[in-house]
């Protein structure tokens, strides 16, 4: 299965108490390309760009997807451009820019490019992708498990990958 040229974005929710999911990838063996999610708001939901359960027996390639995630919160809440959460099946993430730009004024809330929910690199294959957070307010570029990676070499030496990664401002005309 193919997910290819999606614009996902203007997503509100009804309370904090729901998360924002962009894209959802939750079984199957399945591609997600060329898919721009631009996400965010002042509310304080957990915001997801692209979220890959990646259950057993899943394989999930993410190519050539830019996700935006914008907008400030004033609270404990997370954010997360890219979210991997399961490492149980094939996960190939490669060529995509997360970008987490949200920011917070108060409360403990992270806004973080790239997470790995489970520590390991089995079955992951990631390369080639360029992370950006804001400048305070939470930004952490990366995390696994509960650790904070503050810069794409902390993400290189946990994963042993991302070695063509980049951290750069990826300019938009127009951001959403």
């Amino acid at each position: 299965n193919t997910v290819t040229r999606n614009f996902v974005h203007s997503i509100s929710l009804p309370s904090a108490a729901a998360s924002m999911m962009g894209i959802v990838a939750s079984s199957g063996n399945v591609t997600y390309s060329n898919n721009i999610v631009v996400l965010g708001d002042a509310t304080n939901n957990v915001v997801y760009g692209l979220y890959d359960v990646n259950n057993s027996g899943q394989t999930t390639n993410a190519h050539l997807n830019t996700v935006y995630i914008s907008g400030s919160t004033a609270g404990n809440n997370f954010s997360y451009a890219m979210y991997s959460g399961n490492a149980a099946g094939t996960r190939n993430y490669r060529n995509n820019i997360f970008n987490n730009l949200r920011t917070r004024s108060s409360g403990t809330g992270l806004h973080i490019a790239m997470h790995y929910a489970i520590a390991g690199t089995s079955n992951l294959t990631v390369n080639y992708n360029n992370y950006r957070v804001g400048a305070s307010g939470g930004a952490t570029l990366g995390r696994v498990v509960s650790t904070n990676l503050a810069n794409l070499t902390a993400i290189q030496t946990e994963t042993g990958q991302d070695g063509n990664s980049v951290t750069s401002n990826a300019t938009f005309t127009n951001a959403g």
